[in-house]
């Protein structure tokens, strides 16, 4: 990657990403940024110090009880050999009870191409699980809303 940063090459990935959608995007000071697409699916960047990028998005919040149990199981059978995730991990993030979808890679062996098949495979992929694990839409709809009708709003948090 040369003397380019982690944190300098995703800020100008989102600088190309957000002339592509019309809409002002950047990494906050703590390295993150929400990204929204006009169907409320929600990603987070993350770009701290080192190589690596991560995006996550909220799947649900898992309970301690019966139905969440199995919301769970379903999860780790999706999780398994990471076939219904594109490559993400399911995971639980015990500070807020969510289950998330989470993804990281190397920027020093992604290219901007790359990061916006990232990108939007994951808006879809998170849309697809959360309507088969949490039931919040039908997944044909969930799969049809995320095809690239995206508005993309950048929020610097």
């Amino acid at each position: 990657m040369g003397m380019t940063t982690a944190v300098d090459q995703v800020e100008s990935w989102l600088k190309e990403f957000s002339l592509k959608q019309g809409s002002k995007m950047g990494l906050d000071e703590q390295g993150c940024c929400h990204l929204k697409s006009v169907d409320d699916e929600c990603l987070i960047i993350e770009a701290p110090a080192g190589d690596i990028m991560y995006v996550s998005s909220v799947l649900g919040v898992i309970y301690d009880d019966p139905v969440s149990a199995g919301i769970m199981r379903e999860a780790l059978i999706k999780n398994l050999f990471q076939g219904d995730t594109m490559g993400g991990s399911i995971a639980f993030d015990p500070s807020n009870d969510a289950m998330m979808l989470c993804f990281s890679r190397s920027v020093s062996k992604m290219d901007y191409f790359e990061f916006e098949n990232i990108i939007f495979n994951l808006f879809g992929v998170s849309a697809q699980l959360r309507a088969g694990l949490f039931g919040v839409e039908d997944a044909a709809q969930a799969q049809a809303s995320t095809t690239l009708s995206f508005g993309m709003e950048g929020i610097r948090v």
